[in-house]
């Protein structure tokens, strides 16, 4: 959205033979030295004119019901914010990788990021 934004000669392409969800997440790690305060965290973004806040800076779509009424214009109805019904069927979730593949993964992202 915020390619079209600048150019509106782009436009999203959903591709007929297929193509990956995926959704942002938070969560609390087992060792959190302070769950009440990640837990009074998490209500806090989930306020719909929070939520609205995050989607409008990020340009992303959110799960809130009730946020989209404090959106920038355009934003609830943006083409890259609705998968078209008939592609509907072409969206799927990536499996997710085996625990031994995870940790390979895991050391090889930590490695990296050192």
């Amino acid at each position: 959205m915020r390619i079209r934004a600048e150019n509106p000669g782009f436009a999203y392409g959903y591709p007929k033979e297929g193509f990956s969800l995926w959704q942002d997440n938070v969560a609390i790690l087992a060792d959190a030295k302070n769950v009440d305060n990640a837990k009074l965290f998490f209500n806090f973004i989930m306020e719909p004119e929070n939520a609205a806040l995050i989607s409008n800076y990020t340009r992303y779509g959110n799960a809130i019901l009730g946020s989209e009424k404090f959106m920038d214009k355009g934003l609830p109805d943006a083409p890259e914010m609705n998968i078209p019904a008939e592609f509907k069927t072409a969206a799927h979730f990536l499996v997710t990788c085996p625990a031994d593949v995870q940790q390979i993964y895991t050391r090889i992202w930590t490695d990296l990021t050192k």
